[in-house]
Protein backbone atom coordinates (compact mmCIF):
# COMPACT_ATOMS: atom_id res chain seq x y z
CA UNK A 1 0.00 0.00 0.00
CA UNK A 2 1.45 3.34 -1.39
CA UNK A 3 1.82 6.11 1.28
CA UNK A 4 3.78 9.44 1.86
CA UNK A 5 4.72 10.60 5.06
CA UNK A 6 4.81 14.35 6.16
CA UNK A 7 6.90 15.77 8.79
CA UNK A 8 6.95 19.18 9.83
CA UNK A 9 10.07 20.43 10.93
CA UNK A 10 11.47 23.74 13.30
CA UNK A 11 14.84 23.32 14.97
CA UNK A 12 15.03 19.97 16.31
CA UNK A 13 18.11 18.41 15.14
CA UNK A 14 18.18 15.59 17.93
CA UNK A 15 15.26 14.56 17.45
CA UNK A 16 15.30 14.14 13.75
CA UNK A 17 18.34 12.09 14.26
CA UNK A 18 15.83 9.06 15.52
CA UNK A 19 12.73 9.91 14.07
CA UNK A 20 13.59 10.12 10.20
CA UNK A 21 15.51 7.00 10.32
CA UNK A 22 12.81 5.39 12.09
CA UNK A 23 9.92 6.39 9.05
CA UNK A 24 12.04 5.45 6.42
CA UNK A 25 11.71 1.50 8.14
CA UNK A 26 8.00 1.90 7.49
CA UNK A 27 8.66 2.15 3.37
CA UNK A 28 6.68 4.73 2.60
CA UNK A 29 6.40 5.82 -1.39
CA UNK A 30 8.19 9.27 -0.52
CA UNK A 31 8.82 11.33 2.49
CA UNK A 32 8.28 15.01 2.41
CA UNK A 33 10.15 17.15 5.20
CA UNK A 34 8.74 20.62 5.63
CA UNK A 35 11.29 22.42 7.24
CA UNK A 36 11.74 26.08 8.05
CA UNK A 37 15.29 28.34 6.13
CA UNK A 38 16.23 29.88 9.58
CA UNK A 39 17.35 26.81 11.04
CA UNK A 40 19.96 25.07 8.50
CA UNK A 41 21.56 23.20 11.11
CA UNK A 42 18.52 21.34 11.19
CA UNK A 43 18.20 21.07 7.49
CA UNK A 44 21.74 19.59 7.03
CA UNK A 45 21.23 17.21 9.47
CA UNK A 46 17.82 15.86 7.49
CA UNK A 47 20.13 15.94 4.03
CA UNK A 48 22.85 13.62 5.76
CA UNK A 49 20.50 11.10 6.72
CA UNK A 50 18.49 11.65 3.70
CA UNK A 51 20.89 10.51 1.69
CA UNK A 52 21.62 7.38 3.79
CA UNK A 53 18.56 5.95 2.45
CA UNK A 54 17.03 5.31 -1.25
CA UNK A 55 13.30 6.15 -0.50
CA UNK A 56 12.90 9.36 -2.10
CA UNK A 57 13.06 12.67 -0.43
CA UNK A 58 11.86 16.09 -0.54
CA UNK A 59 12.79 19.29 1.71
CA UNK A 60 10.62 21.67 1.53
CA UNK A 61 12.14 24.96 3.21
CA UNK A 62 9.80 27.38 4.22
CA UNK A 63 9.70 30.76 6.23
CA UNK A 64 7.03 30.84 8.63
CA UNK A 65 3.70 32.57 7.27
CA UNK A 66 2.54 35.92 9.55
CA UNK A 67 -0.95 34.70 7.86
CA UNK A 68 -1.13 31.62 10.39
CA UNK A 69 -1.20 31.22 14.09
CA UNK A 70 1.05 27.77 14.00
CA UNK A 71 3.70 27.43 12.35
CA UNK A 72 3.82 23.92 12.08
CA UNK A 73 -0.09 23.88 11.17
CA UNK A 74 1.16 25.69 7.88
CA UNK A 75 3.75 23.88 7.43
CA UNK A 76 2.09 20.37 7.72
CA UNK A 77 -0.68 21.32 5.43
CA UNK A 78 2.28 22.05 2.69
CA UNK A 79 3.84 18.77 2.64
CA UNK A 80 -0.49 17.56 2.59
CA UNK A 81 -0.81 19.68 -0.61
CA UNK A 82 2.37 18.20 -2.23
CA UNK A 83 2.07 14.35 -1.14
CA UNK A 84 1.10 12.38 -4.60
CA UNK A 85 -0.32 9.55 -2.63
CA UNK A 86 -4.09 9.59 -1.29
CA UNK A 87 -2.82 8.00 2.13
CA UNK A 88 -0.30 10.20 4.08
CA UNK A 89 1.37 9.28 7.39
CA UNK A 90 2.13 12.39 9.76
CA UNK A 91 4.50 12.29 12.57
CA UNK A 92 5.85 14.96 14.44
CA UNK A 93 9.70 15.37 15.02
CA UNK A 94 9.74 14.36 18.61
CA UNK A 95 8.06 11.01 18.13
CA UNK A 96 9.62 7.47 16.68
CA UNK A 97 7.89 5.68 14.54
CA UNK A 98 6.52 1.74 15.18
CA UNK A 99 7.79 -0.45 12.43
CA UNK A 100 4.35 -2.13 12.67
CA UNK A 101 1.76 0.47 11.83
CA UNK A 102 1.55 -0.07 8.40
CA UNK A 103 -0.30 -3.22 8.89
CA UNK A 104 -2.98 -1.68 10.22
CA UNK A 105 -3.36 0.92 6.88
CA UNK A 106 -6.03 -0.84 4.97
CA UNK A 107 -8.41 0.27 7.74
CA UNK A 108 -8.70 3.22 5.91
CA UNK A 109 -12.02 2.70 4.04
CA UNK A 110 -15.15 4.15 2.63
CA UNK A 111 -15.80 5.52 5.59
CA UNK A 112 -13.42 5.27 8.22
CA UNK A 113 -10.19 8.09 6.66
CA UNK A 114 -8.15 8.64 9.64
CA UNK A 115 -6.59 6.38 12.04
CA UNK A 116 -4.67 7.58 15.43
CA UNK A 117 -1.99 5.81 16.59
CA UNK A 118 -0.85 5.19 20.11
CA UNK A 119 2.11 7.07 21.67
CA UNK A 120 4.34 5.51 24.73
CA UNK A 121 6.39 8.17 26.87
CA UNK A 122 10.28 8.01 27.00
CA UNK A 123 11.47 7.84 30.51
CA UNK A 124 9.48 8.71 33.77
CA UNK A 125 6.71 11.13 33.07
CA UNK A 126 3.76 11.02 35.18
CA UNK A 127 1.50 12.73 33.24
CA UNK A 128 1.88 10.59 30.04
CA UNK A 129 2.47 7.21 31.73
CA UNK A 130 -1.15 7.46 33.19
CA UNK A 131 -2.06 8.28 29.81
CA UNK A 132 -0.97 5.38 28.49
CA UNK A 133 -2.34 3.14 31.43
CA UNK A 134 -6.26 4.66 30.22
CA UNK A 135 -5.57 4.25 26.82
CA UNK A 136 -4.73 0.69 27.24
CA UNK A 137 -7.10 -0.21 29.56
CA UNK A 138 -9.59 1.43 26.60
CA UNK A 139 -10.82 4.41 28.60
CA UNK A 140 -8.93 7.08 27.15
CA UNK A 141 -8.43 7.66 23.43
CA UNK A 142 -6.07 10.42 21.91
CA UNK A 143 -5.50 12.22 18.79
CA UNK A 144 -2.16 13.93 17.29
CA UNK A 145 1.38 13.24 17.12
CA UNK A 146 1.11 10.45 14.34
CA UNK A 147 -1.71 9.07 12.12
CA UNK A 148 -2.60 8.61 8.66
CA UNK A 149 -5.75 10.02 6.77
CA UNK A 150 -6.83 10.15 3.39
CA UNK A 151 -5.68 13.31 1.36
CA UNK A 152 -9.21 13.58 -0.77
CA UNK A 153 -11.21 13.82 2.61
CA UNK A 154 -8.83 16.15 4.31
CA UNK A 155 -9.20 18.36 1.38
CA UNK A 156 -13.47 17.82 1.33
CA UNK A 157 -13.50 18.86 4.99
CA UNK A 158 -10.61 21.12 5.21
CA UNK A 159 -11.73 25.00 6.75
CA UNK A 160 -8.74 26.51 5.49
CA UNK A 161 -9.88 29.80 7.13
CA UNK A 162 -10.14 28.21 10.62
CA UNK A 163 -7.33 26.08 10.31
CA UNK A 164 -4.88 29.46 9.67
CA UNK A 165 -6.60 31.12 13.04
CA UNK A 166 -5.61 27.86 15.74
CA UNK A 167 -2.84 28.97 17.68
CA UNK A 168 -2.94 25.21 19.60
CA UNK A 169 -4.15 21.42 19.28
CA UNK A 170 -3.92 22.40 15.05
CA UNK A 171 -3.64 18.42 14.76
CA UNK A 172 -6.98 18.25 16.86
CA UNK A 173 -9.24 20.64 14.47
CA UNK A 174 -7.86 18.52 11.73
CA UNK A 175 -9.64 16.00 13.36
CA UNK A 176 -12.53 17.38 14.00
CA UNK A 177 -13.05 18.47 10.43
CA UNK A 178 -13.03 15.39 9.35
CA UNK A 179 -15.13 13.88 11.58
CA UNK A 180 -17.66 16.26 10.15
CA UNK A 181 -18.00 13.41 7.50
CA UNK A 182 -15.89 10.59 7.83
CA UNK A 183 -15.15 8.21 10.81
CA UNK A 184 -11.77 7.50 12.41
CA UNK A 185 -10.01 4.97 14.46
CA UNK A 186 -7.87 5.13 17.45
CA UNK A 187 -5.21 2.15 17.32
CA UNK A 188 -3.93 1.16 20.63
CA UNK A 189 -1.69 -1.56 20.05
CA UNK A 190 0.96 0.49 18.51
CA UNK A 191 4.23 1.90 20.44
CA UNK A 192 4.94 5.23 18.49
CA UNK A 193 7.88 6.50 21.42
CA UNK A 194 7.89 10.07 22.44
CA UNK A 195 10.66 11.30 23.26
CA UNK A 196 9.39 14.23 24.79
CA UNK A 197 6.95 15.79 26.64
CA UNK A 198 5.31 18.55 25.28
CA UNK A 199 2.91 20.19 27.75
CA UNK A 200 4.87 22.80 29.44
CA UNK A 201 2.63 25.35 31.80
CA UNK A 202 2.04 28.07 28.60
CA UNK A 203 1.26 25.36 26.26
CA UNK A 204 -1.04 24.03 28.92
CA UNK A 205 -2.75 27.55 29.33
CA UNK A 206 -2.79 27.86 25.64
CA UNK A 207 -4.28 24.52 25.28
CA UNK A 208 -7.11 25.45 27.27
CA UNK A 209 -7.98 28.12 25.48
CA UNK A 210 -8.52 26.49 22.38
CA UNK A 211 -10.96 24.37 24.10
CA UNK A 212 -12.92 26.56 24.71
CA UNK A 213 -12.97 28.14 21.46
CA UNK A 214 -13.66 24.64 20.04
CA UNK A 215 -16.59 24.47 22.28
CA UNK A 216 -15.39 21.78 24.46
CA UNK A 217 -17.67 20.18 27.08
CA UNK A 218 -16.39 21.64 30.52
CA UNK A 219 -16.62 19.03 32.43
CA UNK A 220 -14.86 16.21 30.22
CA UNK A 221 -12.00 18.89 30.14
CA UNK A 222 -12.12 18.95 33.82
CA UNK A 223 -12.05 15.41 34.19
CA UNK A 224 -9.07 15.60 31.95
CA UNK A 225 -6.93 18.12 33.57
CA UNK A 226 -7.44 16.27 36.73
CA UNK A 227 -6.39 12.83 35.44
CA UNK A 228 -3.15 14.31 33.50
CA UNK A 229 -2.41 16.87 35.75
CA UNK A 230 -2.55 19.65 33.97
CA UNK A 231 -4.20 22.38 36.01
CA UNK A 232 -3.09 25.27 34.22
CA UNK A 233 -4.98 24.13 31.03
CA UNK A 234 -8.47 24.47 33.13
CA UNK A 235 -6.99 28.16 34.33
CA UNK A 236 -6.94 28.53 30.34
CA UNK A 237 -10.39 27.82 29.40
CA UNK A 238 -11.93 29.41 32.67
CA UNK A 239 -9.81 33.31 30.91
CA UNK A 240 -11.21 32.17 27.88
CA UNK A 241 -14.43 31.99 28.74
CA UNK A 242 -14.44 35.04 31.11
CA UNK A 243 -13.24 36.86 28.27
CA UNK A 244 -15.82 35.90 26.36
CA UNK A 245 -18.28 36.84 28.47
CA UNK A 246 -16.86 40.20 28.93
CA UNK A 247 -16.66 40.82 25.37
CA UNK A 248 -19.99 40.06 25.15
CA UNK A 249 -21.32 42.39 27.79
CA UNK A 250 -19.47 45.38 26.45
CA UNK A 251 -20.15 44.41 22.56
CA UNK A 252 -23.52 42.12 22.03
CA UNK A 253 -24.01 41.18 18.79
CA UNK A 254 -20.09 41.33 17.87
CA UNK A 255 -19.41 37.86 19.53
CA UNK A 256 -16.11 36.60 20.37
CA UNK A 257 -12.95 38.50 19.24
CA UNK A 258 -9.81 36.79 19.03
Amino acid sequence: MKFTVVIPVKDESFCLKYCLPSVYALHPKEIILVMEQRFQDTVNTAKSIARQFDIPTRIIEVNVSENWANPHAYARRLGFEAAETDLILTIDVDKVADPNIPKYFFMIDGEVKLLSFREVPLGLDIRNHIKNVLQALGYARSFGGIYLISKKAWQETEDPAGAKKVLMSEDTYLHKQLLTKFRYRFIKRTKNLCLKSDMSVRKQFLNGVECFKRGENFYKLLLSSFLYFMPIQLLGYLYAKRKYERESASDRGKGLHW
